[in-house]
C-alpha cells in the first residue's frame, strides 16, 4: 500500500462521518443536476412543437423523460401548457437550491475532515522528530524537518481535499449528468464510454511523470529553504564582510534550479486536459455523427437529441477537470512518501530498567566514538570514574572531545565501544526518560523560545513561582526584576532581546529549577563577565553540595574552584588531578590555565 493510501485510509478511520456525510451531500447535489436535465425533456418537446396539443402531463406521462413519474407527481402538474411549466420550472428552482447547499455541506464536511487528519499527522510528525536520536535529526537537518511539518503537509492536505472534495463533486455531477442521458438514450452514451480506456492509460502515464518531477521539485525546496535560512540567521556576519552578492549568488542558482523543476511540475500537469479534451471531442463527432442518422431516419426525436447532447455536455464539463485533479493527487505522493520516511524512524526510548537517583559515582569505561563524516575518532579509549558530589572540570584544545564526552551521559551520543555506567548501571539499559530527569545540562549556546521570562525559565515544568524565584536567586539572575514586566517580559524568538550573559542566567536558573542530581556546565558562563562569573561560581558551589558537576570550561576561575580537572587532547585523556597536581606536571594544562598563583 503506497504512503498516500495509508494516510488517507488513517484520515477515512477518523473521520469516516464527516466524509460520509459529505459524500451523501454531494451525490445529492450531483441528483438535482441529473433530475434537472431529466426535467427540461417535456419542455423542450413543448418548445419545438408549439402546434402540438399535448399538455405538459401527458408528454410526462408518455415517458418524456425516459420513465413516466408516479400518478401522485403527475397529479402536481397542471393540465394548462403555461401553468405546467412554471411548477416545472419552480420545481428546478427549489431543486438547484437544495443542489447548491449541498454542494456547500459537501464541501465544508470534507474540508473539516482534511484539515483535522492533517492536523493529527503534523502533529505525529512533530513529535517523532523531537523524539528521535540525535544523530538522526542532525542528519536530517532543522530546515529540512520544519519542511516536512509545514510543507509536505501541506501538499498532502491539498491532495486529500482533491480527492474527497472537487474530485468527489465533479465526478458525481458527471455521473449524474451521465445518468440522465443513460435515461434518455442509452445507446448513444454508451458510445461516449469507448474513450475511457485510452484516457486511464494516459492519465496514468501523466501521472507517474507528475509524481516523479514532484518530487525532484520537493528536494529544489529543501535546498533552497536550507541556502535562505542560513543566510539570513548569519546576516550580521553577511553585512559586515560585504557578501550579500555572493550569497545571493547562491539562493539564484538553487531558485534557478527549483524554478525548472516547478516548470516541469506545471508542464506535465498541463498534458492532462488537452488530452481530455481531444479524446472528449472525438467520442462527440462520433456521437453527433450516429444521432444524425437516427434523427433522418426518424427513431430519435430533435428535442431528445438535443438533450442527450446537454447531458453528455454536462457530463463532459464535469469529467474534464477531474484529468489536472488527478494530477495534483499524485503530486501529494512524494511528501506522502518522505512523511511516512520520517514516522518510520525509531525513537530513543533507551532500555527497560528504572535508574535510582544518582548517589554512587559516574564511570566512562573505554569509551571510543566517531562521527559519521570524520575519519579521525572524537574520544578514543577514554576511562574515568567521578565518584558522587565530585565537581569535575574538563579542559582541552578546542575539538578534543570535551562536549561530546558530557553529551554521553543523558545520551545524546552513543559511543561504539565501552560502557558508561552510573552507580553500577549502563546507562544503555535504562529508560532514556528515567536517565535524563535526574540531569540538567547548560550549554554555550542557549535555547530561548518566544514567550515569558517565567516560561522560559520553568521550560514545561509547572513549578510555583516561589521556586522559580529561588532559582533566580541561585543563578545571579536578579536582572530580571528590572525587566519591564518582571518574569512576565516576552523574551524575543531566539532571546534576541536579552543579552549573551542574560541567556546563559536564565539557562543556568532553568537547571536549577530541576533539582538534578548530575549538572552539566558546557561552557555555561562564557557571555558572562569575570565577576558576575565569580558570583554564580560561588552560590553554584552552595548548590553542588550532594551533586555531581561536570564543568566544561576555559576560564581560570571556573577550573579552580573543581575538586578535580582532567585534561583532554585529540579524544584522549592525557592528565587528571588537582591544580596543583597538573602546574608540577602537565604542560598543556598550564598553557591552557597559565600559572596559578
Amino acid at each position: 500500500m503506497s504512503s498516500f493510501r495509508t494516510f488517507f485510509s488513517e484520515m477515512i478511520r477518523h473521520e469516516r462521518k464527516r466524509v460520509l456525510a459529505g459524500l451523501a451531500c454531494a451525490f445529492v447535489s450531483a441528483g438535482g443536476l441529473g433530475g434537472g436535465l431529466l426535467a427540461l425533456a417535456a419542455p423542450l418537446r413543448l418548445l419545438l412543437d408549439p402546434n402540438s396539443s399535448a399538455t405538459l402531463r401527458s408528454l410526462l406521462a408518455e415517458g418524456s423523460m425516459g420513465f413516466t413519474p408516479p400518478t401522485w407527481m403527475l397529479d402536481w402538474v397542471p393540465e394548462e401548457a403555461w401553468s405546467g411549466v412554471l411548477t416545472l420550472f419552480g420545481m428546478l428552482l427549489v431543486i438547484t437550491v437544495v443542489g447548491s447547499a449541498a454542494s456547500y455541506a459537501h464541501q465544508a464536511l470534507t474540508t473539516t475532515a482534511c484539515v483535522r487528519a492533517i492536523s493529527r499527522i503534523r502533529g505525529r510528525v512533530y513529535g517523532r522528530l523531537i523524539r528521535l536520536e540525535l544523530s538522526e535529526l542532525q542528519e536530517l537537518g532543522a530546515i529540512e524537518s520544519v519542511s516536512r511539518i509545514t510543507y509536505d503537509t501541506g501538499l498532502l492536505q491539498r491532495g486529500f481535499q482533491v480527492l474527497v472534495g472537487k474530485s468527489v463533486t465533479q465526478a458525481a455531477r458527471g455521473f449524474g449528468a451521465f445518468a440522465a442521458a443513460l435515461v434518455l438514450e442509452w445507446r448513444l452514451t454508451l458510445f461516449a464510454v469507448v474513450v475511457a480506456p485510452p484516457l486511464a492509460v494516459a492519465l496514468r502515464k501523466v501521472g507517474k511523470r507528475v509524481r516523479r518531477s514532484s518530487g525532484q521539485s520537493l528536494k529544489a525546496a529543501q535546498k533552497l529553504g536550507r541556502v535562505a535560512t542560513a543566510s539570513l540567521q548569519g546576516l550580521r556576519a553577511i553585512k559586515v564582510a560585504q557578501a550579500e552578492g555572493w550569497v545571493s549568488e547562491r539562493f539564484e542558482i538553487e531558485n534557478d534550479d527549483l524554478r525548472r523543476h516547478d516548470r516541469k511540475v506545471a508542464l506535465v500537469t498541463a498534458l492532462a486536459s488537452p488530452i481530455t479534451e481531444t479524446l472528449a471531442i472525438f467520442a462527440l463527432l462520433g456521437i453527433c455523427l450516429l444521432s444524425v442518422r437516427q434523427v433522418l431516419d426518424g427513431s430519435l426525436s430533435l428535442d431528445r437529441f438535443l438533450l442527450v447532447l446537454a447531458a453528455l455536455g454536462a457530463a463532459g464539463g464535469s469529467f474534464r477537470p477531474l484529468a489536472g485533479l488527478h494530477a495534483q493527487i499524485q503530486a501529494a505522493k512524494p511528501p506522502a512518501d518522505r512523511l511516512s520516511d520520517l514516522l518510520a524512524l525509531p525513537i530513543q526510548t533507551g532500555g527497560s530498567k528504572e535508574l535510582s537517583r544518582h548517589s554512587q559515582s559516574i564511570e566512562f569505561s573505554n569509551i571510543t566514538l566517531t562521527y559519521p563524516d570524520r575519519d579521525v575518532p572524537a574520544l578514543d579509549g577514554i576511562s574515568l570514574r567521578i565518584p558522587f558530589g565530585q565537581t569535575v572540570a574538563i579542559i582541552g584544545p578546542n575539538g578534543c572531545g570535551k562536549t561530546t564526552l558530557v553529551s554521553l551521559l543523558p545520551g545524546l551520543v552513543r559511543p561504539e565501544e565501552g560502557v558508561v555506567q552510573i552507580d553500577g548501571v549502563d546507562i544503555s539499559s535504562v529508560q532514556v526518560a528515567s536517565l535524563r530527569q535526574q540531569m540538567a545540562m547548560v550549554t554555550q549556546d542557549v535555547m530561548m523560545l518566544r514567550g515569558t521570562v517565567a516560561e522560559n525559565i520553568d521550560f514545561g515544568r509547572r513549578a510555583s513561582s516561589d521556586e522559580i524565584h529561588a532559582a533566580i536567586k541561585i543563578a545571579e539572575a536578579d536582572f530580571v526584576h528590572a525587566l519591564p514586566n518582571g518574569l512576565e517580559t516576552i523574551v524575543a524568538e531566539g532571546g534576541v532581546s536579552l543579552s549573551g550573559g542574560q541567556r546563559q542566567r536564565l539557562a543556568i536558573a532553568r537547571a536549577v529549577l530541576r533539582d538534578p542530581a548530575i549538572l552539566i556546565l558546557d561552557e555555561a558562563t562564557s557571555q558572562i563577565d569575570s565577576e558576575s562569573e565569580a558570583e554564580i561560581g560561588r552560590t553554584m558551589q552552595t548548590f553542588g553540595k550532594d551533586r555531581t558537576v561536570l564543568v566544561v570550561a576555559h576560564r581560570p576561575a571556573t577550573i579552580l574552584a573543581a575538586d578535580e580537572v582532567v585534561v583532554m587532547d585529540q579524544g584522549r585523556i592525557i592528565d587528571q588531578g588537582t591544580n596543583a597536581e597538573l602546574q608540577s606536571r602537565c604542560s598543556l594544562y598550564r598553557a591552557l590555565v597559565g600559572q596559578a598563583d
